[in-house]
């Protein structure tokens, strides 16, 4: 049998890389991060046009955003994260296991920029507007034509 001498396109508690991010659905950590790693590195430069993209489906979806700054802080945590799990992603102890559980939930859920409830630009926000954010946080993933 033939052996492929290439290593699979898979990321550590990932799947393949993201050529796009969904139009219809506000993106998880997962989406971010596998649209971030499509782009190849991890440099500031992909991380702006990642963030953009982001911004782009949560403007779309009539949501207000936290100003640029705090998101690329959010990216970078998570990335942050995700790196620390994967340079030890060969230990299986009882703690790397949890680790890993507690990360997983952390991707699965979303990618929360929203401005706070609290600012002004949320206040005004329509009512099916924050019908579609309440389901997206409440990890139903409705898609945004339900609402219309």
């Amino acid at each position: 049998m033939a052996r492929s001498t290439r290593k699979q396109t898979g990321l550590f508690l990932l799947a393949q890389p993201l050529e796009a991010l969904s139009q219809i659905v506000l993106p998880t950590g997962e989406d971010v991060l596998r649209r971030l790693f499509c782009h190849g590195s991890n440099c500031k430069d992909n991380r702006k046009a990642v963030i953009d993209e982001v911004v782009r489906v949560w403007k779309r979806a009539h949501i207000p955003v936290v100003p640029l700054r705090s998101i690329m802080k959010k990216l970078e945590t998570l990335v942050g994260k995700y790196e620390v799990r994967k340079k030890v992603k060969k230990r299986q102890s009882e703690g790397d296991k949890v680790s890993d559980a507690l990360l997983q939930g952390h991707l699965a859920s979303l990618f929360d920029i929203a401005a706070p409830a609290t600012s002004s630009s949320m206040i005004h926000l329509k009512q099916k507007d924050k019908d579609f954010l309440d389901d997206q946080k409440g990890g139903q993933r409705k898609n945004g034509n339900e609402y219309c």
